[in-house]
């Protein structure tokens, strides 16, 4: 298996990309640490159903270890949490995957920004996003070892008139991670990002509705991706041997969408 005897951390791990992401590397040998907020059904969102305790199970069936610790990302209690509960279990960190993010498509333009409770919300994310990568730096340094890969959006490359604090966010998230992995390259740790294009998922066409069409027909490949496309370019970047020589760089799993 591909990731014998790592540890992974996936944020946004209870359903989506995340419980795909957290499932994949898995199913190649690691040990995973499942943060979301979303810990037992009765707090799940009841319209995108999904636990990290229920991935946990899927995950102790094939007969590898998984820990489901409850992170609001944008709380920074909850993050230095989710770091030492890792280390106090497993020891080490391999593999930070954080696919959390605050997400409100709407087709009302300028809806991220002209409502601030959205602005907040997608802020508290990316804040998040800075404060669990300061936490696990250190214990990646210290073993001069670890993959780093942020979740990033093919609206961080084209115009997303609808949500420009979420495209510039996630645009910020790529530059970000592209500045990171200068420094700390030459201590054995990659920095990647992955932008997924428009994923056939429940909450794609609850926001996107009649605008669905539209951008379908302008998609090269004439078809929406799957959450285990970009499970799978996760894999590839926590690779030793597939990705060994890249860092700084961002993966588009989008069916030709983005513009570079």
């Amino acid at each position: 298996m591909r990731l014998s005897n790592k540890v992974a951390i996936v944020t946004g791990a209870s359903r989506g990309m995340g419980a795909e992401t957290a499932l994949l590397l898995a199913r190649e040998g690691a040990d995973v640490v499942l943060a979301a907020r979303s810990m037992s059904e009765p707090a799940a969102d009841k319209t995108r159903p999904g636990t990290i305790s229920n991935v946990a199970e899927q995950i102790r069936l094939m007969g590898r270890r998984a820990l489901p610790v409850r992170t609001d990302v944008s709380v920074k209690e909850d993050v230095e949490n989710l770091v030492a509960t890792t280390i106090r279990e497993f020891g080490q960190i391999d593999i930070l995957v954080q696919s959390a993010w605050f997400v409100n498509f709407s087709d009302v333009p300028l809806s991220d920004l002209l409502d601030e409770s959205l602005t907040l919300a997608t802020l508290g994310t990316f804040r998040g996003l800075l404060d669990l990568t300061r936490a696990v730096l250190p214990h990646m340094r210290k073993r001069k070892y670890g993959k780093i890969i942020n979740i990033t959006s093919v609206g961080a490359k084209n115009k997303a008139p609808h949500c420009p604090v979420y495209a510039g966010l996630k645009a910020a998230v790529a530059h970000f991670s592209s500045s990171l992995a200068d420094i700390v390259a030459s201590e054995g740790i990659t920095v990647n990002c992955v932008a997924p294009g428009i994923i056939d998922t429940k909450s794609t066409f609850e926001c996107m509705g009649n605008l669905l069409e539209p951008v379908m027909s302008i998609i090269p490949m004439k078809r929406l991706g799957k959450e285990i496309d970009v499970a799978q370019a996760v894999l590839f970047l926590a690779d030793d041997i597939t990705s060994n020589y890249i860092t700084g760089t961002t993966i588009s799993v989008d069916g030709g969408l983005s513009q570079f």
